[in-house]
């Protein structure tokens, strides 16, 4: 009868200690996203977007305290690769260029008011 006891007592002990760390890690996943680096405006460091090329290569477009960086990631070393200073904005949407159909590819002009048939024969 007292092997029994030691035993519950043992696997009481141990679904304690287990339920405890499960517990602690719920806490770390819960504040390990606070926000250390603040200002009275807010964050100080955001970062804007990250293309990864290999799982250990990326560049990362981030603000930091009104300047943009533009950042070369590797698993050795971090380099800036460009400066974009608050002047100089970052437009997202596609230039609105229409195509200009009055050239040709070989560059002469054409005449918008010649017929089908005088393009055909080439007059």
């Amino acid at each position: 009868m007292d092997i029994w006891s030691a035993f519950f007592k043992t696997g009481g002990m141990l679904v304690f200690v287990i339920a405890f760390l499960l517990f602690l890690l719920y806490l770390l996943k819960k504040f390990s996203n606070l926000k250390i680096i603040k200002s009275r405006q807010g964050n100080l460091i955001s970062v804007l977007a990250i293309h990864h090329f290999s799982p250990r290569e990326k560049v990362v477009l981030m603000e930091v305290m009104g300047k943009t960086l533009f950042l070369g990631v590797t698993s050795q070393n971090i380099q800036t690769l460009a400066v974009i200073e608050p002047a100089e904005s970052v437009k997202t949407d596609p230039p609105d260029l229409e195509p200009d159909y009055t050239v040709t590819l070989y560059g002469e002009a054409v005449d918008q008011k010649k017929s089908d048939k005088e393009i055909k024969n080439g007059v």
